[in-house]
């Protein structure tokens, strides 16, 4: 997709931010949140921003090309998240 890349940093609730890989400025805050990992779509449209692990399971799963929040749930008991290669499931 465009050259983006998203960066999950400092202490908990930690910022998530979307930024311009060309010139590493921000484009988009997606807010202080629980969260430690980010999986992105095969295509680059969305992307799930999840707190696991350690933390309680909290996801949002977000598109990208709006940068709109299409849900939010809790995945008690996950360590991992991905997509499958056709970039539905």
């Amino acid at each position: 997709r465009n050259n983006e890349f998203l960066v999950i940093s400092g202490m908990m609730p930690a910022e998530a931010a979307l930024y311009d890989g060309a010139k590493c400025k921000k484009k988009f805050v997606f807010g202080k949140v629980k969260r430690n990992t980010v999986t992105w779509n095969p295509f680059g449209r969305f992307c799930v921003l999840g707190g696991y692990g350690n933390l309680a399971g909290d996801t949002d799963f977000w598109d990208i090309s709006d940068q709109s929040l299409m849900t939010s749930t809790r995945l008690e008991c996950v360590t991992q998240c991905a997509y499958a290669p056709d970039g539905e499931h």
